[in-house]
């Protein structure tokens, strides 16, 4: 695995204030061995791939991937670094950006993604930065390239927006 570079980075400057949500296959379309369904993490693979071809970290700050029977959030770049894109709006680079493992033109996301998607990290988010459901975004919906599918078809925002608002309304729970 390529170790993050902190002179591959550039921070932020003031507090995301949206959550973008993409596909790995937005980054590396014809790499298809980044599928669905594998029993171990891709993520590092990925990593490696994207350094070897742009000499950059991945340009997201978490990546969801199914490994094994269920999907696992991994923090690809530190929260407070600008991701970008050349076909978004340069102020959204601040945004909070995840991806999907996976290209979601072909697959369908399965219920239980969507689930793990809201109350691993887009809920915890939205409570720490003060968002609300009208700041989570899909790459597509911003991208001023009309070909731009990104995070895939078959992504639904809003089924995404209804497990984020059965999560939301749950009190957080505290330890110890």
């Amino acid at each position: 695995m390529i170790p993050l570079r902190a002179t591959n980075v550039q921070l932020a400057s003031s507090w995301p204030d949206k959550i973008i949500i993409h596909h790995t296959a937005c980054k590396v379309p014809d790499a298809a061995e980044f599928l669905l369904d594998r029993p171990k993490f891709q993520t590092g693979k990925l990593q490696n791939l994207i350094y070897r071809r742009e000499k950059k970290d991945t340009n997201f700050h978490y990546i969801v991937e199914s490994v094994g029977n269920d999907f696992q959030v991994i923090v690809s770049q530190p929260l407070m670094t600008l991701c970008e894109f050349p076909d978004i709006p340069k102020e959204d680079w601040n945004a909070v950006h995840i991806a999907l493992m996976g290209n979601y033109n072909r697959d369908i996301p399965p219920n239980r993604l969507y689930k793990v998607m809201a109350y691993r990290v887009i809920v915890p988010i939205m409570r720490m930065f003060v968002l609300d459901f009208n700041n989570i975004y899909l790459h597509s919906s911003l991208s001023d390239n009309p070909e731009v599918t990104c995070p895939g078809e078959f992504v639904d925002l809003a089924k995404l927006k209804n497990q984020l608002q059965s999560v939301y309304r749950r009190k957080t729970v505290r330890r110890g």
